[in-house]
């Protein structure tokens, strides 16, 4: 297998991206509890810093998804406790988009020749499956929250799929989801602690969330059945 600069540049981003995911793990940075402990804080600095909360809050957005880091969901849920939930929307699918494009463009540059020589066999089945179930199976993979929202990025960048089209999906696929956890975060703003959240607003953003994980899921086996008859 021919290596190249690109490959060489590509297998460091993966190492660096291991060590730093790592790194976060072990010492549990983007968590729900920091959260609630610093939460005070971060509400006051954004009152007085209205413009720079925002643009940190996307920057550091950004790099979660960038650098494949765990805590998106927990990124989502600090937005809708920080601001209004419609600034809060914008602002996260606007930080999510960027930081998908980023890992499209950087992953199909650096990486798609590794992949495609490495991988070759689950390359295939992934783009067999966008040519069968075209946008509704992209949609299906972007929206279920269960898959990790950067690996997702960086198994569309290997496929045919293009960069239009990964954009108008990304952006779609992230919008129900987003505002559910933005609504429960709200709700968390609005209470004293963690454990004062057993609201019913809290509940209802918790089953509109489950149900949203198992729509797709159910529509899948429906499809199924439908075929097996």
């Amino acid at each position: 297998m021919k290596i190249n600069k690109k490959m060489i540049f590509g297998v460091v981003v993966i190492v660096f991206i291991i060590y730093i995911n790592y790194e976060f793990k072990q010492r549990n940075i983007i968590t729900l509890e920091n959260l609630d402990y610093y939460r005070d804080y971060l509400i006051n600095f954004v009152q007085h810093y209205w413009i720079s909360s925002i643009m940190i809050y996307a920057l550091v957005y950004i790099l979660v998804i960038v650098l494949a880091l765990p805590g998106v969901a927990v990124m989502t849920f600090t937005g809708g406790v920080l601001f209004p939930l419609k600034y809060a929307f914008i602002i996260v699918v606007f930080a999510s988009t960027i930081g998908a494009i980023i890992n499209f463009i950087t992953s199909r540059y650096f990486l798609q020749d590794f992949f495609e020589r490495t991988f070759r066999k689950s390359i295939q089945k992934i783009n067999s499956k966008i040519e069968i179930g075209g946008f509704k199976n992209l949609l299906i993979l972007r929206t279920i929250p269960i898959f990790p929202y950067s690996v997702v990025n960086f198994a569309l960048a290997v496929s045919d799929l293009s960069l239009v089209e990964f954009i108008i999906v990304t952006v779609i696929g992230k919008i129900p989801g987003s505002l559910i956890i933005i609504y429960a975060g709200s709700n968390m703003a609005e209470v004293d602690s963690m454990r004062d959240m057993a609201t019913p607003e809290m509940i209802l953003a918790i089953t509109l969330l489950l149900g949203f994980i198992m729509l797709p899921i159910i529509y899948k086996l429906k499809g199924k059945k439908n075929k097996s008859i």
